[in-house]
């Protein structure tokens, strides 16, 4: 059976935005304690201080910090932007594996055009500046569109590529984009770039809040 702290860590564990709190202080941590004290006792079958709770609270706050004291804070070396741009969604079951290189072709001598693709088993992903969505969809026109939306931007992050041995610094954008309520759609890591698709109205924010935290 697990103990107290365990069963509090299993709930904390799945809220990025109960643990950000925790680690900065933010986190009134008898009425968070008072909140899940019924899942607790739940999961436990017993009755169950909501002081336990706090302290168990307390003991995964100081083990945060610890962990964190020992890792290196993520750096950026430099952030773009890059609006509007449009995300289109195929399904591709059944059909042969796109000439991807036709786009490709088409758009090298373009200026300031914005191009990923994310293709899987079932499904491609195009990320495509909102002017060449036309000429995505000419060359895709064997595939069915099952979503596509506008309005998009992308934040191009550079970053030293020793970064990618230490655990977490994915997690360290998220959570700061999260923390000031900016959802994202889509993700993309390469060697030495993070990019992150989002809603053009949330990106001015969202270069405000990488710059602050993340930038020297």
């Amino acid at each position: 059976m697990l103990t107290i702290s365990q069963y509090v860590w299993l709930i904390v564990s799945k809220d990025s935005i109960v643990l950000e709190f925790l680690k900065k202080d933010l986190l009134n941590l008898t009425s968070y304690a008072k909140a899940i004290l019924p899942q607790i006792e739940q999961q436990t079958l017993t009755k169950v201080s909501p002081g336990s709770i706090v302290v168990s609270l307390s003991r995964i706050k100081n083990k945060i910090e610890l962990q964190e004291n020992t890792k290196p804070k993520f750096i950026i070396n430099d952030i773009s932007l890059k609006l509007p741009i449009s995300e289109l969604v195929l399904q591709k079951n059944h059909n042969p594996n796109p000439d991807l290189s036709k786009i490709y072709k088409e758009l090298q001598n373009l200026d300031s055009i914005h191009f990923n693709v994310v293709n899987v088993d079932d499904e491609l992903d195009i990320f495509v500046s909102t002017s060449q969505i036309d000429l995505v969809k000419k060359h895709m026109n064997f595939f069915k569109i099952i979503l596509q939306e506008d309005n998009l931007s992308a934040l191009t992050i550079k970053y030293n590529p020793e970064f990618r041995n230490y655990p977490g610094m994915g997690s360290q954008i998220l959570n700061a984009l999260a923390l000031n309520s900016i959802t994202f759609v889509e993700c993309l890591t390469t060697y030495s770039e993070f990019i992150i698709y989002i809603k053009q109205d949330r990106a001015s924010k969202a270069m405000e809040v990488l710059k602050e935290g993340f930038m020297v």
